[in-house]
Formats: C-alpha cells, structure tokens, sequence
C-alpha cells in the first residue's frame, strides 16, 4: 500500500512540475522588453509602437497587450484600452 502512495504522489509531482511554457516568438519578447523601457521614460507613443509590431509578430504574447491596456488607460482612452483586454483574453482566456 505504501509503495502505491509513493508512486502515486511521484507521478503527481512529476505532472505537476512539468514545464508548459508557451513558446512566444523572440522577437515579440525582445520589442515588448523595449517597449516597457521606452515607457519608464514617458514615450509611449514610441512604446505603443513596438508593442504593435509584437502583438501583429506574436498574437499569443499576451503581455504586449497588457502593456498596452496601461497606456491606453494612463490616456484615459478606455475604449482602446477594452479592445486591447478583449485580445488578450483571446490570446490567454485562463
């Protein structure tokens, strides 16, 4: 018994530690990545520009789409910032 509770709580545990990162497009990471320096330097615009070119290279790299949400509401252009939640829910709906 306590051979098939060791074996059960190994597979488990082998499972549950299994890595399932997505595999994103570099170069999405890389202009998302200058595009969150670009914002802590107040140039958004420029930002928002990077963050277009990951999101059309990458539609899954759902962090370029939430770093424009903060853009977009740090504008108080809400409508821009609930289309950019809408896909980014579509690239990560959990």
């Amino acid at each position: 018994m306590k051979r098939y509770l060791i074996l059960g709580l190994i597979s488990i545990l082998t499972v549950s530690c299994q890595d399932k990162k997505p595999n994103y497009n570099p170069e999405a990471i890389e202009l998302n990545n200058k595009a969150c320096e670009l914002m802590k330097n107040q140039m958004n615009d420029s930002a928002l520009i990077l963050l277009d070119k990951a999101t059309l290279i990458d539609k899954s790299y759902y962090t370029a789409y939430g770093n424009k949400i903060e853009i977009y509401c740090q504008r108080k252009d809400y409508l821009k910032a609930i289309i950019e939640v809408e896909n980014q829910l579509k690239a990560k709906p959990d």
